[in-house]
């Protein structure tokens, strides 16, 4: 929970980074802690790359990934997810079916 007379932390972004060709998806889920060990973890965010197949903004070996975003529920959003003192936790697929030197992904929450 937060320091008392704080207000909650709430998630209203979450865009995850993670390079072509090899990159499929990324989750960001919160835990409920027992013990220690994340059990019955809530799926927060779900990105899938979209892979690029010609044409503008659509370039063959280039992917997207579009963010997750909460908000006001007036304008159309989910609310934004309470996150104070959670355990969170990311889970990156990836395919290796082509070679590639190294593999990455980043999360960028605000």
């Amino acid at each position: 929970p937060p320091p008392a007379g704080e207000p909650p932390m709430r998630l209203i972004a979450a865009h995850f980074h993670c390079h072509a060709p090899t990159c499929l998806s990324i989750e960001l889920f919160r835990c409920a802690d027992q013990d220690g060990a994340c059990m019955a973890p809530q799926l927060l965010c779900g990105e899938k790359a979209l892979h690029g197949g010609g044409g503008r903004f659509g370039e063959d070996g280039f992917i997207a990934q579009p963010p997750c975003l909460w908000g006001h529920v007036a304008d159309g959003f989910e609310t934004p997810p309470n996150v104070s003192g959670a355990t969170l936790f990311a889970v990156a697929r990836t395919n290796s079916t082509y070679g590639h030197h190294g593999e990455m992904a980043w999360m960028q929450m605000y």
